[in-house]
């Protein structure tokens, strides 16, 4: 029986060597030598006291002790009784470091069947923060050791099985916090739930935390990730150098698909997932503030890493010669698109490479230069060109798989619907909007058919767009598109765009790929070419799509356009014209109080629960249906038309209404309209005669001979109807016979 000891120190020579090279024990049989670099420890040297030899290995070597050492502590650690860790048992005394600390310094890492292995307790020592490990042993005492393992434990293991994506943080801290608020047991964690913008995207995935600092990311369990079911794995490391170098060893040891969070210059230093979002991401109302950057998916780069170094076949086991391959975790992650020469990445199909920068970007991640050719050697499928399709499912029931079938040709499907989730909850707030926003009762109707449809049904796309019109700014059209319809319809799927890009700009990016397209102020030059542009895109079936560096390529058009404008005749719509849906729209401020209860509401569950009322809506818009008539439509149709067009529809309106059987020629109508309008708007004959038709009169055919010249000729509908009762040799000489000036004309019926 040999000497028993509470710790390997306690070993005269191993405490004197340990002493010698400055090290301290991680675990019973483990110590690092360590410098400090900012606010981590880096690992230079690692000792290993081996219990059955007595032998003791030291990396690098330079640190290993002296043969004279090496045989005193041989000789010493053969003739101890080293003391046995063991996982904890529910009848076992908490250590008193944890009794004496306050809770939410004390974090419990457990198995994945829920056994604790260790606690770790948070401290504050002159300033210096430290996080110390307690683990039991067979003799029943506590020590400030980390457990006697192969791999350093993950914080958050029990909770896998809720889901298989794993978000990875740095330390127990910013996992605890997650897995918290997105729990919601606690009032206080429910308020946490609410207010966090990034709530929905981070309440899919289980939290997972590693710990003992970036520097000893290498050390951590990563395979007990895939071991227990965990498929993806988001990285989020501290906002510094320190912390996203460790993304290369995480990435290297989990083996699955890896994305990295990763912050641009709004984030402080060291930001971590539990500290609050910085303030100048949020726009600050009536006190409050509402947050206005970027979505959590929007900051996910690729991390996954792609390959592995393996003996060639036919080579002897001990062979030096090594080649690549890639990683089961990485096989698919690429497809290469023959349409566009570019590589495209599965999970996030709009981050598009050709070879020379895919290579350049997955050196990070690869053991060799040339990754491209790896990926096109191992691709079993072919893949002929992109698509953009919300209305068809890809053919397996992976939902990063995207392959469908369109024209006979396999096509890479873009489109990804959005992460909100759907929940059934009270609307009180979303009506309230809407009432404000679209006081007309059936105006209102309207729009909540088109929104409904364009959130629960992208499948169909809608053959009309909406004008948004009002003089008063702060009413809450922005509103409706930014803060409702943009999550919604998913990130991904939305763009703005202005007057200029709509007709001055040779790249179309702002439509490629979108279900939803905002356009402002499109009426600022006091012109129509936004809106005509916009007459055509509505109908378009095929996009030819122009990305600047990029090959052009073409799509079909899944676009839907909302148009705000603070110009009553932003757009100039014909009569008959069934491309646009005109609501009318409040020109009442709501207010700040208004508004920052509808955001709350948002924030809190509003979205998830609009997302419900859609799915649930049922009276969708019917593919091809045209857009509904309205008062306002009617109204901006004739505010729409030119000064001279107005006048010749009036004059035509008071005919009609007259119930006068007359006609008349264009000569006559051009001269009178010059004397009416003081500055001619040289609108063309046409568009003259279209505002006549458009209230109610009637145009011949063909040009007929009057005078010297032939012309045309317009009707009123009671002559055209009588007309059209005679035998045609009759017609010619009875319109002749019923012309009449439009002086005379006017003076009569106005």
């Amino acid at each position: 029986m040999g000497i028993k000891i509470e710790y390997l120190a306690d070993l005269p020579s191993v405490k004197a060597y340990i002493t010698r090279i400055d090290a301290e024990f991680v675990n019973v049989r483990e110590a690092h030598v360590r410098e400090r670099v900012g606010k981590y420890f880096r690992e230079i040297a690692t000792i290993e006291f081996d219990k059955r030899t007595g032998e003791v290995k030291a990396d690098p070597h330079e640190y290993a002790p002296s043969e004279r050492e090496a045989e005193r502590i041989k000789n010493e650690i053969l003739d101890a009784e080293w003391p046995v860790w063991r996982k904890a048992r529910d009848d076992d005394p908490k250590p008193k470091a944890v009794l004496e600390a306050a809770p939410d310094d004390v974090f419990e890492y457990r198995d994945a069947d829920g056994t604790l292995i260790m606690y770790q307790v948070r401290s504050e020592v002159k300033g210096e923060r430290a996080y110390r490990p307690y683990t039991i042993y067979e003799d029943g005492k506590w020590r400030c050791l980390m457990p006697d393992l192969p791999h350093i434990p993950l914080w958050g293991m029990e909770n896998i099985g809720t889901s298989d994506v794993a978000i990875i943080s740095e330390g127990g801290k910013a996992a605890r916090a997650m897995q918290r608020m997105i729990a919601q047991k606690t009032a206080k964690d429910r308020a946490a739930y609410a207010a966090h913008p990034w709530a929905a995207e981070l309440d899919y995935a289980v939290h997972i935390g590693f710990t003992a600092g970036a520097f000893a990311a290498k050390k951590a369990d990563w395979r007990a990730l895939k071991r227990n079911g965990i498929k993806q794995v988001i990285i989020v490391p501290d906002h510094d150098e320190v912390g996203y170098a460790a993304v290369k060893d995480i990435s290297s040891l989990v083996d699955l698909p890896c994305r990295v969070l990763q912050f641009d210059d709004r984030w402080p230093i060291s930001w971590d997932l539990a500290d609050p979002m910085p303030d100048s991401l949020f726009e600050k109302r009536d006190g409050k503030g509402y947050y206005t950057g970027p979505s959590f998916h929007d900051l996910l780069t690729p991390a996954t890493w792609a390959t592995e170094l393996v003996i060639p076949p036919g080579e002897a086991p001990d062979s030096k010669k090594r080649v690549a391959i890639l990683r089961s975790g990485f096989k698919g992650q690429w497809l290469y698109v023959n349409q566009t020469g570019l590589f495209v990445w599965r999970h996030d199909p709009r981050t598009r490479y050709d070879e020379a920068k895919f290579n350049a970007v997955m050196r990070r991640w690869s053991d060799v230069k040339d990754t491209a050719s790896l990926v096109l050697k191992a691709q079993r499928i072919n893949i002929d060109k992109i698509t953009y399709r919300p209305d068809v499912k890809s053919f397996s029931r992976d939902e990063h798989s995207r392959m469908v079938n369109e024209d006979g040709d396999a096509a890479l499907n873009l489109y990804t619907g959005s992460k909100i989730k759907s929940e059934p909850g009270d609307l009180t707030q979303w009506h309230k909007f809407l009432e404000h926003l679209f006081p007309e009762e059936q105006s209102r109707k309207y729009v909540e058919r088109w929104v409904a449809t364009i959130i629960a049904r992208p499948d169909i796309r809608m053959k009309y767009a909406m004008l948004l019109a009002s003089v008063q700014t702060g009413t809450g059209k922005t509103t409706l598109c930014e803060s409702v319809l943009r999550p919604l319809v998913g990130e991904k799927n939305y763009s703005s765009v202005g007057e200029d890009g709509l007709v001055n700009s040779q790249f179309n990016d702002w439509i490629a790929e979108k279900t939803l397209v905002v356009c402002n102020e499109i009426y600022q030059a006091g012109t129509w070419k936004a809106a005509n542009r916009l007459k055509e895109l509505i109908t378009d079936q095929v996009l030819r799509c122009n990305e600047k560096y990029k090959i052009p390529y073409t799509l079909r058009n899944h676009a839907h356009f909302v148009a705000c404008s603070n110009s009553p005749v932003a757009v100039r719509i014909e009569d008959a014209d069934r491309r646009w849906l005109v609501p009318e729209v409040t020109e009442k401020i709501w207010g700040d109080a208004n508004f920052n209860a509808f955001h709350s509401w948002l924030k809190a569950g509003g979205l998830s629960h609009i997302k419900h009322w859609a799915e649930q809506y049922g009276d969708y818009v019917k593919p091809g249906e045209r857009a509904p008539d309205t008062k306002t439509k009617k109204r901006v149709i004739e505010e729409s038309r030119s000064e001279t067009c107005q006048e010749a529809f009036g004059l035509a309106k008071a005919i009609e209404t007259e119930g006068l059987a007359l006609s008349f020629t264009q000569t006559a109508l051009n001269q009178w309209l010059r004397t009416v309008v003081h500055v001619r708007d040289r609108e063309k004959d046409h568009e003259i005669r279209k505002a006549m038709v458009e209230a109610g009169m009637k145009t011949w055919p063909q040009r007929m001979s009057i005078g010297r010249k032939t012309q045309n000729v317009i009707l009123s509908s009671l002559l055209h109807a009588q007309v059209m009762a005679l035998p045609e040799v009759e017609r010619g000489e009875t319109i002749r016979a019923a012309l009449r000036t439009p002086e005379e004309l006017a003076q009569a019926v106005f």
